[in-house]
């Protein structure tokens, strides 16, 4: 089965209804030759909650509907999966996602916890170097002309892994001239190289969650994850259930801090104009970016995609197993603590990264916020949630003659 060849579409263009309200989902084919022998229908709440399951063979019964509600703010998803290949086709509609608020309760002592937290993360050691720039890969230069790019690495405590990342900006750039954007990396295990679509005509960093040395050859890597991720629920790092028993070993806990001390170093840099602050990430990467914006006090702005840990133990996507502890790691948690301008895009066929947890995010955060639903990444917007005006996240760049701006391009340096 290709599933490009499916065409679905809801009798909404938003895809949004109200509680109660049935939405009709139009299955057809762009072209049945592509798509012989039997699928699986079935429709769900991106959870537990199942409201149709039935085989059909597209090229025979196409086109076709499907229908369901909610009596409850939520999400329905419809998925189209080959009996054979296992390979599907999904679509997303939400209802009143506006009142979705049910998240992971604070714990009584979550402040007093990311207060200790973050001293011991940004409290100077005298028996560790100061925070530095390093020379960068010779590729990473090649890729951003006109701009200055760096690796740079912060220490926090002895014995525990530093604060890592890239740093970049344009050449000519004078000092305090410059907003700030801190973006963070998402879930991953690999080695760091600089984004070929990093932010331009600002003092960019971009932050590694994991502390890792830059510049280290592909077996130090992969010793590294393996010893962060064994036991881990699927070998992934963050899910050991006996490590997340204690918020205090928690493996994110150590990610939030590294990424506090990444934000104090990026802030001393000569070029940051010392207003403007976006703090910018895509799954793992936006919790990091809330998280940080909760506890450092300086954002302005953030901009966020796919966000992760959102409402913790409340739904069936890619998360940890719930344990009470990890509610101090719940994203949700820290947005409601956060009152700057926000911007949020969330994909209706994310499973990983449910439209939900999305939804509680943006429902907790107290300051102007917009929600941008897409049915899948990289396409059209299909439905938006604004509260208050989101202004653009940045001033415009004032840059001396001969930078290159906005399009990166310029000779090789």
């Amino acid at each position: 089965m290709n599933p490009d060849c499916i065409r679905i579409s809801a009798d909404r263009p938003d895809a949004l209804y109200r509680c109660g309200e049935t939405a009709t989902f139009a299955v057809s084919l762009d072209s049945a030759a592509d798509v012989a022998g039997e699928a699986l229908v079935t429709l769900d709440n991106f959870g537990s909650a199942e409201f149709e399951r039935r085989t059909v063979d597209l090229a025979k019964d196409c086109p076709f509907t499907v229908r369901g509600a909610l009596s409850e703010p939520g999400f329905l998803r419809l998925c189209i999966r080959s009996a054979g290949s296992g390979r599907k086709k999904v679509f997303g509609v939400g209802f009143e996602p506006e009142r979705i608020r049910k998240a992971s309760p604070s714990p009584p002592d979550f402040d007093a916890f990311w207060a200790e937290a973050k001293a011991e993360a940004l409290s100077p050691d005298p028996s560790l170097p100061p925070a530095s720039l390093l020379p960068p890969p010779e590729e990473a230069v090649r890729s951003a002309p006109w701009y200055r790019v760096s690796n740079f690495v912060a220490p926090t405590k002895r014995g525990r892994p530093p604060a890592t990342g890239w740093v970049s900006w344009p050449a000519n750039a004078a000092e305090k001239s410059l907003p700030l954007v801190v973006r963070f990396w998402d879930y991953g295990m690999g080695p760091q190289k600089f984004p070929a679509d990093f932010d331009r005509d600002v003092l960019f960093v971009c932050v590694h969650p994991h502390g890792f040395l830059p510049g280290r050859d592909d077996a130090f890597y992969s010793a590294a994850f393996a010893a962060i991720s064994n036991g881990g629920h699927g070998g992934a790092y963050g899910f050991r259930d006996a490590e997340n028993a204690d918020p205090r070993s928690c493996y994110f806990r150590g990610m939030v801090q590294r990424a506090l001390a990444a934000v104090r170093f990026a802030k001393t840099l000569p070029a940051w104009d010392g207003e403007h602050v976006t703090f910018a990430g895509r799954g793992q990467g936006a919790f990091l970016a809330v998280a940080c914006a909760a506890l450092d006090g300086d954002a302005t702005f953030l901009r966020l995609s796919a966000p992760w840990l959102c409402g913790l133990g409340l739904d069936t996507s890619w998360q940890p197993s719930f344990q009470p502890s990890l509610r101090y790691f719940d994203a949700v948690n820290f947005a409601k603590r956060v009152d700057v301008p926000a911007q949020i895009e969330a994909d209706l066929l994310d499973t990983a990264h449910s439209p939900a947890g999305a939804a509680r995010l943006y429902n907790a955060l107290r300051g102007p916020k917009k929600l941008v639903f897409r049915q899948g990444e990289g396409t059209e917007p299909v439905a938006t949630l604004e509260a208050g005006t989101v202004a653009a996240a940045l001033p415009a760049a004032t840059l001396p003659a001969g930078t290159a701006g906005a399009t990166g391009e310029g000779p090789a340096r």
